[in-house]
């Protein structure tokens, strides 16, 4: 999951598990500081660095509310991507155009994948503290904007300030195996084909 947009506006992603193929109302689950929302088998594609997928992804999403709203309004929530697999398609490797390398990849390579989101929700249609009672609905490929603006509302906005992946294959066929993603910069590659820089 590629995150280069630090503001999104959500418009459009217990601990109980919802599965993915038809969408799901969960009822959050109270857990340390925070109140979980899970759902398992969540897919979809997945962005590189040159704008375009690189491969798509199966994994389990959880969404933790601090259920404290800040005095400014807003609602801190960290998402995490847990068990998660990837299989690629042909094109430009996910972080060839950010290392100006002519990396490439093949279709079908399979690896796997973790990390986190934390973000920031305000203009939301939610007053006061949250409530584990709060159902949020989510569907198969569960995106971070979807849930938010189904937990949050239409209006919602959010900010993407820290964020963190890591991918990995051991297939021999890759020539870089390791992609680390993250808000401080990114490293390493997922590719089958590796070139000179251009």
């Amino acid at each position: 999951m590629r995150r280069v947009l630090v503001a999104v506006v959500g418009s459009i992603v217990m601990s109980a598990t919802a599965f993915a193929g038809s969408a799901n109302a969960i009822t959050g689950t109270a857990k340390g500081d925070t109140i979980n929302y899970k759902y398992a088998g969540v897919t979809g594609p997945d962005s590189s660095t040159c704008g375009g997928d690189w491969a798509n992804d199966k994994e389990t999403r959880t969404f933790k509310v601090y259920p404290e709203r800040s005095n400014n309004g807003t609602y801190q929530v960290t998402e995490t991507f847990t068990g998660g697999k990837f299989t690629t398609v042909a094109g430009p490797s996910p972080e060839s155009c950010e290392a100006g390398t002519s990396n490439t990849l093949a279709a079908g390579l399979k690896g796997t994948f973790h990390g986190y989101i934390t973000m920031y929700v305000s203009n939301t249609d939610k007053l006061g503290d949250w409530s584990a009672s709060t159902d949020v609905t989510c569907s198969a490929t569960c995106t971070t904007t979807e849930w938010v603006a189904n937990a949050f509302g239409p209006t919602a906005t959010l900010t993407e300030p820290d964020w963190w992946f890591t991918y990995k294959t051991t297939n021999p066929s890759a020539c870089a195996s390791h992609w680390i993603n993250a808000n401080y910069g990114n490293s390493g590659d997922i590719a089958t084909s590796c070139g000179v820089g251009i």
